[in-house]
């Protein structure tokens, strides 16, 4: 081997080694950016994860909320139906009152406009 071929391989050599660095470069440059990607990604999945939990318990109040309503629905249905009744005993009761009174004093006897 001459001095001409030695030359040749080592610049053949330092450009190899160059191409080896500029390749684990670019190697590292990519793990970098999966890694970064990644982060975002479990940041995206952790903030979905909040959103189904919120979620989730809003769901949660409201359909207790509704039990609330529906169970204060039936207690005012209760209390009409209630009170309905009451109405309708008055009602009937003024009813023979005053078919009482007509029949002591008559059906034109009494002035209701007094």
């Amino acid at each position: 081997m001459n001095q001409y071929q030695v030359k040749r391989m080592a610049r053949h050599l330092i450009e190899s080694e160059e191409k080896f660095v500029t390749t684990v470069m670019t190697l590292l440059e990519i793990f970098e950016r999966f890694s970064e990607s990644q982060r975002a990604f479990d940041a995206a999945l952790d903030a979905r994860d909040i959103a189904y939990q919120t979620s989730e318990e809003a769901g949660r109040l409201q359909r207790e909320l509704v039990d609330k309503l529906l169970e204060s629905t039936r207690s005012l249905q209760i209390a009409y139906q209630a009170t309905h009744v009451a109405v309708q005993q008055n009602t009937e009761r003024m009813e023979r009152l005053l078919a009482k009174m007509e029949t002591y004093f008559g059906t034109t006897g009494l002035d209701y406009d007094n």
